[in-house]
């Protein structure tokens, strides 16, 4: 494994850093791979503040940075919102498009059941019904997996599997629930489904800004302590 965050906001989405300063940034944390992930399809912000609307325009410029980009290697993600009211319907997302993305996130991915007022996750099966639409790996954003899945950990762990889905094991305080990281509500038993279906994981805090806090070893050493698999992105 190599040392990295596959989830990272810049100011072309609500991140404040351009790619160039989150790039100096993950340097001097000694960061292999830098994956970053801005955000589309989703009304939770604004449409200045995602790259729905320019998508083509958005890899241009990326690709560019990344060709140029030296001693880091820079992976061009996207995290796509799914949730029922401020997202989008995965059978409508312009594929062909999203397929010259290194790799795509889904938020708010687990039972069709409300957060709060409006707001529903929605089923995995709409992305497992989408899956072979897709020749970029695809993920799972910040899931508080235990709490989406409680007494089905058999049934997700081998759809992750099956459907080749991988897990970000968020590290970023952005992403908590009592004072934890979500990963570390996981049961044995959820942990136990991973390992035997070898779910592929990977790391990532959702950076933004400077007031972020995360701990990127933390989720390393869960990794290494519980027999998990990463996923190729980051080998």
């Amino acid at each position: 494994m190599k040392r990295h965050n596959l989830h990272t906001h810049t100011a072309f989405s609500d991140g404040y850093f351009l790619p160039k300063g989150l790039i100096d940034m993950a340097k001097e944390e000694n960061l292999e791979i830098l994956g970053i992930s801005e955000h589309a399809f989703t009304r939770k912000v604004n449409i200045y503040s995602q790259i729905t609307d320019e998508l083509y325009r958005y890899l241009d410029f990326v690709k560019d940075i990344q060709k140029s980009t030296k001693d880091l290697d820079l992976k061009i993600g996207i995290e796509i919102d799914v949730s029922k009211f401020f997202g989008a319907n995965p059978a409508e997302l312009p594929f062909d498009a999203l397929n010259e993305f290194d790799y795509v996130l889904f938020e708010y991915v687990g039972k069709e059941k409300a957060l709060f007022p409006r707001f529903k996750l929605r089923d995995i099966r709409s992305i497992v019904d989408v899956r072979d639409k897709f020749t970029v790996p695809i993920g799972l954003a910040h899931n508080d997996l235990q709490k989406n899945y409680n007494e089905k950990e058999e049934e997700i762990a081998n759809i992750l599997s099956k459907e080749d889905i991988f897990l970000e094991l968020n590290a970023g305080d952005r992403n908590l629930r009592g004072g934890m990281y979500y990963y570390e509500h996981f049961s044995k038993k959820l942990l136990e489904e991973l390992a035997k279906n070898k779910v592929k994981v990977v790391v990532g805090t959702d950076f933004h800004s400077y007031e972020d806090k995360a701990d990127l070893d933390d989720a390393y050493y869960f990794v290494k302590e519980n027999n998990l698999k990463y996923h190729e992105l980051v080998l």
